[in-house]
């Protein structure tokens, strides 16, 4: 078996994994860490599958310190806000616009 299609597989996977995993509303997104994280790790478990033992380490070593101190950042942007517009202009369903019934 060709290790650059079983990687190739095991990313397209995982990718649907991780865009399902990411959560939109109206107001904000969530997921995006947990979508990323999903897929460090299969990129580590295929590193470990080609028996690249010492660089799965490593990486599993920076993801772990980077998560952590990613977390105790204090973000000033990650807040939710919502936007409320207002349409002030004309109405959306004009009398001059309608559509005739050619049936009749």
């Amino acid at each position: 078996m060709d290790p650059a299609r079983a990687a190739a597989g095991v990313i397209t996977g995982i990718g649907f994994l991780g865009a399902g995993s990411i959560i939109k509303s109206k107001e904000m997104v969530r997921g995006l860490t947990t979508a990323a994280s999903i897929w460090v790790v299969a990129a580590i478990g295929v590193t470990v599958g080609l028996g690249e033992y010492l660089i799965a380490v490593v990486l599993t070593v920076l993801v772990l310190v980077s998560l952590y101190v990613l977390n105790l950042l204090p973000l000033i942007s990650d807040h939710c806000y919502t936007l409320c517009l207002k349409w002030t202009g004309a109405p959306a369903c004009s009398t001059r616009w309608r559509i005739r019934d050619s049936r009749k």
